[in-house]
């Protein structure tokens, strides 16, 4: 969905993406979040296993935008309780 809303208004080019097939097991790829748009750049990582994105919890609380990020798998991290919870469910 993201590489669809995103195709019409912006075009995104990755570089080194052929390693990425030989990722084996998880990774953590990290956006430098320089525009609301990193999050979407991930999604054009086409050999990447399915993303994960972790994202700061108050997101989670935007309606419709928080329901839609939970029924799709992404992760709420609490920064006051830290990292171990986002690690369980990862």
């Amino acid at each position: 969905w993201a590489t669809t809303t995103t195709d019409r208004f912006f075009s995104t080019r990755v570089e080194g993406g052929e390693k990425l097939a030989a990722v084996k097991g998880p990774a953590v790829y990290v956006a430098n979040h320089r525009s609301w748009l990193d999050i979407y750049a991930l999604f054009h990582l086409r050999d990447a296993p399915p993303l994960k994105i972790v994202a700061k919890s108050e997101i989670f609380r935007i309606p419709l935008c928080g329901w839609v990020m939970s029924l799709i798998g992404h992760v709420p991290y609490d920064r006051a309780k830290g990292g171990g919870p986002v690690l369980e469910r990862c």
